[in-house]
């Protein structure tokens, strides 16, 4: 269902009224992604920003903090979620006492809940979400400054012994 024509759009002014939220998936040296989401009064959902760090770019999660507390100033989220493991203790304490990403992230005053990891529930949800026809636009629409979603969004595909789920091999960071 992917389609560059209906699920890219050029970039515009949101309206502050939208309810914005945050996602992190976190990488340290593997690929690590925030998107940024808006949603209008028709429950549409514009993905507006995106930090992506791509695969072999190592950078501490401090660092990463800090580049997304940048791209949220001026904005405010109903909740940001990330994936649970960011919960999990490290077994180091971090320079401020943090032993756990969350809490680092917490430190940078951005405070995550904890995303579900139901893989083929997302999957299907996503599914519903770029589902378009002929009168209706799809319900999920991208800015085109989200290059890395938009690169990696055509490579997802159904792994080959379960046709419910997501072939996980693939880079998967920004769905």
């Amino acid at each position: 269902e992917w389609n560059r024509n209906q699920h890219i759009c050029a970039p515009f002014t949101l309206a502050p009224t939208f309810r914005r939220y945050r996602a992190y998936d976190f990488g340290h040296q593997a690929p690590a992604c925030c998107k940024w989401y808006a949603v209008d009064y028709d429950g549409r959902v514009w993905v507006y920003r995106e930090y992506y760090l791509q695969e072999g770019h190592k950078k501490d999660v401090d660092l990463q903090a800090q580049e997304i507390v940048k791209l949220s100033e001026g904005e405010t989220y109903e909740y940001s979620v990330a994936d649970p493991a960011i919960f999990s203790p490290s077994g180091m304490i971090g320079k401020y006492g943090e032993s756990t990403i969350a809490e680092t992230f917490a430190r940078h005053g951005i405070m995550f809940y904890r995303a579900s990891n139901r893989r083929k529930d997302g999957w299907s949800i996503m599914h519903q979400y770029l589902r378009w026809n002929d009168k209706d636009r799809p319900r999920m629409i991208y800015f085109s400054t989200c290059e890395d979603s938009i690169r990696t969004m055509p490579l997802q595909i159904h792994d080959r012994l379960d046709k419910d789920d997501l072939d996980t091999t693939l880079e998967d960071h920004a769905q």
